[in-house]
């Protein structure tokens, strides 16, 4: 039947029983013996059969499918997604994923399309702030991912779990500090994240408390994108009195980084210190190798798919939020600060 839609009654037809046995069997419902279940499952599968998810939502039963809502497929997101999958795939669940380039209409429609009627729970990654609402007032299942939920202040619903940016950042300045650096800057990824938000409070805490002061010059609002790595560190590097160690939202943006040391003429780590954050895998094949903060994104994936399937049994979580920890991972971009740098041209 190639090139043909494969209908349930072709599955019926194939299988010698009817199309309702085909259904009860697809569905998980009583009424068909283990035996037939799955030799119409084995047939099902061979012909390449896929259910109309639409059709089965109208008729009030489930789709088994779990909307996954991430903002781009990087490596990152690709690890949390594949955490998620091999935590429900094995209860019977498959995935949906949609991905929205950060557009706050684009997220709005995902999460509508998927909540009434294409999936019966949803995990969302990386929401912007200002669609927060339209996430926790869903009525199936729903999980945020990198986001902290205070649900006194925000009247918020659905559980949260991320990692615990603001330690990452303050282990990442803490070792700067311990190296000699006084003049750390900061590149955050967007604002309207959470996570940006809680490195940020971590970078400030931090040299506050070894009583550096906190210069607005070395903070710069920036991307998790190369290009937004590289601009921003030419700006930086740049300046009078140029940071001698720079912090990158993460490992992309921190390739970004390198470009524009390079271009200045700088050396890394002799000239210049750089540190990352997530330790995607070629972090540790950059040159030199990247100093940055892993924080497991395959584990994330299974402590939201977990707190998913929870709800979808009606427990709910001990803890409304989930903290993950995180650890820095020192390699050889980072080393004892030199004399502040002479400002680029």
């Amino acid at each position: 039947m190639d090139n043909e839609v494969v209908t349930l009654a072709d599955v019926a037809k194939r299988a010698n029983v009817s199309a309702v046995t085909v259904s009860n069997a697809l569905n998980g419902r009583k009424g068909v013996s283990e035996a037939t279940r799955k030799r119409i499952l084995k047939i099902a599968e061979t012909m390449g059969y896929i259910p109309n998810l639409s059709a089965r939502s109208l008729a009030g039963g489930r789709t088994n499918i779990t909307g996954v809502i991430v903002p781009f497929l990087t490596q990152f997101a690709n690890e949390i997604i594949r955490g998620i999958y091999e935590t429900l795939h094995p209860a019977g669940l498959d995935l949906l994923v949609y991905t929205t380039s950060d557009d706050s209409q684009r997220v709005r429609q995902r999460v509508g399309m998927l909540a009434q009627g294409l999936a019966d729970s949803l995990i969302v990654f990386a929401p912007l702030r200002e669609d927060r609402d339209i996430i926790h007032k869903q009525t199936i299942p729903t999980v945020v991912i990198d986001e902290k939920t205070k649900t006194q202040e925000m009247g918020l619903r659905c559980p949260t779990i991320g990692s615990n940016n603001i330690d990452g950042s303050k282990q990442i300045i803490d070792h700067l500090i311990a190296l000699g650096h006084t003049r750390i800057a900061l590149i955050t990824g967007s604002v309207k994240k959470f996570s940006s938000l809680e490195r940020l409070r971590g970078y400030k805490h931090a040299l506050t408390q070894a009583g550096l002061p906190v210069l607005d010059a070395l903070i710069k609002h920036g991307d998790y994108n190369e290009e937004s790595g590289y601009q921003t560190a030419r700006e930086l590097l740049q300046l009078p009195e140029p940071p001698t160690a720079i912090c990158a939202p993460n490992d992309i943006a921190a390739l970004g980084v390198y470009r524009a040391a390079a271009d200045a003429g700088l050396s890394i780590p002799e000239d210049l210190s750089v540190v990352g954050y997530d330790d995607i895998f070629a972090a540790k094949d950059y040159t030199p190798p990247l100093t940055t903060v892993s924080q497991s994104p395959f584990v994330l994936g299974q402590g939201a798919a977990r707190l998913l399937l929870g709800l979808m049994h009606n427990i709910e979580p001990v803890h409304q939020h989930v903290t993950l920890p995180v650890e820095l991972i020192v390699r050889a971009s980072t080393s004892t600060a030199k004399t502040t740098l002479t400002g680029a041209s």
